[in-house]
Formats: structure tokens, C-alpha cells, sequence
């Protein structure tokens, strides 16, 4: 048996899941079989492959968010914090930021940046939510 075969016969006995779940030792699992463990390694191309399908999956998710909140008018720099804070905690994480939403739908760019900054997430990433505010405020 050559390595194709065995490859082919492992991906058999495996079966293919395209989500994590728990295998029966509870490990989260994927693929073809595939551990999630911690401290195992991730290869870059691998990492830039589910980079490309989360951005991707955030930039739809902003789509929906902007056409739910009428907020088409919002310059790209403000796009690129929204796309940012949707890839981070998604489009239910930043539908809870009512007030900003609200100062965005009138066009108050800094009472956007404040309740930005005036929450849990900011708290939790003051790296992250200072430079995204700051680039709400600027545009």
C-alpha cells in the first residue's frame, strides 16, 4: 500500500467535517480528524487561509450591518473599524454598541469613538479600541 492509499483510507475512516467539534475524548477536533490542541502549532499558510475566509465572512457581515442600520455613507477608514471590530467579536458583539450606532447614524463620528471606548471591549483591549477610535474620530 503506497502513501496515497493509506492517505485516501485514513481520510475514509476519519470522514471529513468541515467544523470543529468534540471527539469522543472531548478534544475539538476538524477536517479530517484534525486535534485543536493547545500550544500545537498552526502553519502561517494555514493561519492566512482562515484569515482570508474570516475577513471575507466579516466584510459580508458589515454588508448586513450597514443596510440594517442605513449607514452607507461611512468613509472607508470608518469601514476598515467596523470590518475590524465585526472580525473580533462579531456582527452580534457590535450590534450591542447602541449608542455608537446611534451617534453613527447622525453623522457624530466622536460620541461614536466615546461609547466605543465606553464599554467592556474597550476595557478588555485598550490597544485595539484606542487606535479604532481614534480612527472613528479622524475618518
Amino acid at each position: 500500500m503506497d502513501d496515497i492509499e493509506i492517505q485516501e483510507r485514513i481520510k475514509k475512516d476519519e470522514g471529513y467535517r468541515p467544523y470543529v467539534y468534540f471527539d469522543t475524548k472531548g478534544i475539538p477536533t476538524g477536517g479530517y480528524g484534525h486535534a485543536f490542541l493547545p500550544h500545537s502549532t498552526i502553519p502561517h499558510e494555514i493561519a492566512e487561509m482562515f484569515f482570508e475566509r474570516d475577513y471575507a465572512e466579516a466584510a459580508r457581515l458589515y454588508e448586513e450591518f450597514i443596510k440594517k442600520n442605513g449607514l452607507f455613507y461611512l468613509s472607508s477608514t470608518r469601514r476598515g473599524v467596523i470590518i475590524n471590530m465585526i472580525f473580533q467579536m462579531g456582527c452580534g458583539g457590535v450590534s450591542g454598541f447602541r449608542e455608537m450606532i446611534k451617534a453613527l447614524k447622525k453623522k457624530d463620528y466622536e460620541k461614536a469613538a466615546d461609547e466605543m471606548l465606553d464599554s467592556q471591549w474597550a476595557r478588555n483591549h485598550k490597544a485595539r479600541s484606542g487606535r479604532l477610535a481614534k480612527m472613528m474620530r479622524d475618518g
